[in-house]
C-alpha cells in the first residue's frame, strides 16, 4: 500500500461510522445504530490491514509499523468517542 494507505483506512473508517450511525439513527436508535456503524467500520478496517498483510513481506510490515505508531492515539480517541457516545 502507498505512503498515506493507513490514514486513508482511518478516514474510511471514520466516514463509516458517522454516515451508518446517520443513516440508522432514525429506525433503530441512536445507540443501536454507532453500534451497527461501527461494527461495519470495523470490518471495513480490517480488511484494508488484511490486505496490507497479504501483500508485504515480514520486514516491510515491520516498516509500516514503525512508520504508523504514530497514528495508534487517532484509534483510540475514535474507539473512545464511540464508548463514550454509547455509554
Amino acid at each position: 500500500m502507498k505512503a498515506g494507505g493507513h490514514v486513508r483506512l482511518y478516514v474510511a473508517f471514520v466516514a463509516v461510522l458517522i454516515m451508518g450511525a446517520t443513516l440508522l439513527s432514525g429506525p433503530y436508535g441512536l445507540t443501536t445504530a454507532i453500534l451497527a456503524a461501527f461494527d461495519a467500520a470495523a470490518a471495513l478496517f480490517l480488511i484494508g490491514i488484511a490486505m496490507i498483510m497479504r501483500r508485504g513481506s515480514a520486514e516491510r510490515l515491520r516498516q509500516h509499523a514503525q512508520r504508523y505508531d504514530a497514528s495508534r492515539p487517532i484509534l483510540m480517541l475514535v474507539a473512545a468517542l464511540t464508548i463514550a457516545a454509547v455509554a
